[in-house]
């Protein structure tokens, strides 16, 4: 069953390890406080690896990268706006105007399903919050 944001999942999954010991009322207070309701994924994937749900260091970093290379956000509900293209844009000028880093253009591209770089005056985008 699909759910609206994180916090929710994370309580999803937080009940259902619960009910097999049997503390499903303890277990979302004490473990992912943080998580729950929090609508930023950056700040999710960190309270959730400091909550110990992982002990890897790089746990926040490594699902952050996994989110933003597969364009996860874009089954968030409010997860991104839109952008017209106009003349001059490429996908870099774009990212580095409305994402702060050319870099991020890669973000764009799996949002929006393209193959590659190439884009059209008119074309309308759908862009990461």
């Amino acid at each position: 069953m699909p759910h609206p944001n994180i916090g929710e999942q994370s309580l999803h999954r937080i009940k259902l390890i619960g009910r097999d010991f049997g503390q499903a009322s303890l277990l979302p207070r004490v473990c992912h406080a943080a998580v729950i309701g929090e609508r930023n994924y950056k700040k999710a994937c960190a309270a959730v690896h400091k909550a110990g749900y992982a002990t890897d260091p790089g746990y926040a970093d490594k699902l952050i990268r996994l989110i933003e290379t597969y364009g996860l956000t874009s089954y968030d509900v409010d997860a991104y706006e839109t952008y017209t293209v106009v003349k001059g844009d490429s996908l870099w000028s774009i990212a580095k105007r409305k994402l702060g880093s050319g870099g991020r253009h890669p973000e764009i591209m799996a949002l929006n399903g393209l193959k590659s770089g190439t884009i059209k005056i008119g074309q309308t985008l759908k862009i990461p919050k």
